[in-house]
């Protein structure tokens, strides 16, 4: 059972640095009041991240952030998601990732999280289905 959205800064919640998708934005708000917890896995720069999050209230929206220059690894290496799985505290298959990556994708998979490859609006609908499936 998915406890757990992780959604990708870059590419989904942000389709360029300074301009932030809100239909995604409204969606993680969704998730959040339907009881998922949410969090941010990018591997957007420290002063990116800091910016956007102060400018769009990004910690008041998510739960939780695993951001590659917080921590020194960058997706889409193994360690960065078993680093994910390990902070959040729950077993991969309760964790969903939004990413837009598939190498990304493809990595988080290989260690049991569940993806939805991001391809612009109509993949939320996807994570939805994905959620409603379980």
């Amino acid at each position: 059972m998915i406890k757990v959205i992780a959604f990708d800064l870059n590419g989904v919640l942000f389709p360029t640095p300074r301009k932030i998708n809100h239909t995604v934005l409204e969606f993680v708000k969704e998730c959040k009041e339907l009881g998922f917890m949410t969090v941010v896995a990018s591997n957007a720069s420290k002063g990116s991240f800091e910016w956007r999050s102060r400018k769009f209230g990004l910690m008041n929206i998510f739960d939780g952030r695993v951001i590659s220059s917080d921590i020194g690894i960058r997706k889409p290496s193994r360690e960065f998601f078993e680093y994910m799985v390990e902070i959040l505290g729950f077993l991969p298959e309760e964790i969903l990732l939004v990413d837009d990556s598939d190498e990304n994708i493809l990595t988080a998979s290989e260690l049991g999280i569940l993806c939805v490859k991001y391809e612009g609006e109509e993949s939320l609908e996807r994570v939805r289905e994905v959620l409603g499936d379980i």
